[in-house]
């Protein structure tokens, strides 16, 4: 059920590249990419991605270093799988 949230999370970024990426067309209502109070926002906004991407990579990279793959730890042989509570 992880790789579901990943697949939408995955979804999700690429309606966004697809948002923000492509020119808009001159005859449109409106520029996603330039905003009246802000003004440009388009590098703004694609800088903040790739921020974020790398955060998440980061983040990604440290944990599975860490031995903690998708944040699951495997339990030693003989050990249960769940921990016993010992009230």
């Amino acid at each position: 059920m992880v790789w579901i949230a990943g697949l939408f999370l995955v979804a999700h970024g690429l309606i966004h590249l697809a948002i923000w990426l492509p020119k808009a067309d001159p005859k449109a209502p409106f520029d996603a990419g330039h905003s009246p109070f802000a003004g440009n926002v388009r590098h703004t906004a694609a800088a903040m991605a790739v921020a974020a991407a790398v955060v998440l990579a980061a983040a990604t990279a440290s944990d599975s270093l860490a031995g903690h793959p998708g944040g699951r730890q495997q339990p030693s042989p003989g050990q249960p799988s769940q921990p016993r509570c010992s009230c």
